[in-house]
């Protein structure tokens, strides 16, 4: 789905484009899960749990706005409908321009 312009085809699972390299990170200093270890187990195709050795915060956040650097403003389709409720809450009507 990382190819396609419109990746909007969940059902509130959250994709990770490289996910041997998030699994690098959260199971950092961990010897039983090395790389070769977590790309086995991918491969073999089965569901596995594994508990991390410390807590790592995960922030999720739902942008629906973005502006670049050089000041442009890119507006995207709200799929979750929660603009209008962030918007009410500001004191604004919700509006697309």
């Amino acid at each position: 789905l990382f190819a396609r312009a419109d990746r909007a085809a969940s059902s509130g699972c959250i994709r990770v484009q490289n996910p041997l390299d998030v699994a690098d990170y959260l199971l950092q200093g961990d010897p039983e899960w090395d790389r070769a270890a977590v790309a086995a187990a991918i491969e073999s195709g089965t569901t596995r749990m594994i508990t991390l050795k410390r807590q790592v915060p995960i922030v999720i956040m739902y942008w629906t706005a973005q502006m670049d650097r050089d000041g442009t403003l890119h507006v995207y389709p709200d799929l979750y409908g929660r603009d209008a409720d962030v918007l009410r809450a500001l004191g604004r009507e919700s509006r697309r321009d």
